[in-house]
């Protein structure tokens, strides 16, 4: 992936916290120290790590996502991993509980003029906010607003909720640039073309 088209959240969801402020409870500090220490994975002989990166990291890196309407319903395609979002916009609200929490959680939509407001919850606790590490539970609930500010520009204003991670919600806002004429494609590890160079012996 293009390292220069990695969003900064994709690294670090607090980056623009100074550590003097850090919502992260004492714990949650020692989890994200303790996965900092952990070998990284080698994506292309495992095939792991892309299949639990989840939501918000799989729209944060280098690869493109597609967001498809319909009156009742957004789908969110994600080209990391093939993973999808779909985005309830019937009249629906949260459900109370979840029968099988989920990487990507279970989402909610509706319109305020001109916004497209989501409501995310149901997430399991496997997945992490960032490729530091940044841990969720499943008591995270993730509120994003959607609005075309220009015909080829769209700003995502993301507000996170897990108090049992942090103490307080945290905002960021990250900004997606249309690519007219595009597309996402499968990706699988025997169509990357960089896996044969960085496989370990």
């Amino acid at each position: 992936m293009e390292i220069d088209r990695v969003h900064k959240y994709a690294f670090n969801i607090l980056f623009d916290v100074k550590p003097e402020d850090s919502p992260m409870r004492p714990e949650t500090a020692a989890l994200v120290m303790r996965r900092l220490s952990e070998p990284p994975q080698d994506t292309c002989s495992t095939g792991q790590q892309l299949s639990v990166i989840g939501f918000p990291v799989a729209g944060l890196l280098a690869e493109p996502i597609k967001i498809v309407q319909a009156p009742r319903l957004t789908i969110v395609l994600y080209e990391v991993g093939g993973a999808h979002r779909q985005i309830y916009s019937d009249g629906r609200t949260l459900p109370q509980e979840y029968d099988l929490p989920a990487y990507l959680g279970y989402s909610v939509g509706r319109w305020e003029r001109d916004t497209f407001i989501v409501e995310t919850a149901g997430f399991n606790d496997k997945g992490r906010l960032d490729l530091l590490g940044h841990p969720r539970s499943d008591r995270m609930r993730i509120t994003e607003r959607f609005r075309r500010t220009d015909f080829g520009h769209l700003d995502v204003e993301m507000t996170f909720d897990d108090p049992r991670n942090y103490t307080k919600p945290f905002t960021v806002r990250i900004p997606h640039t249309l690519m007219a004429d595009a597309d996402i494609f499968e990706m699988f590890d025997e169509n990357e073309k960089d896996c044969s160079h960085i496989r370990k012996p």
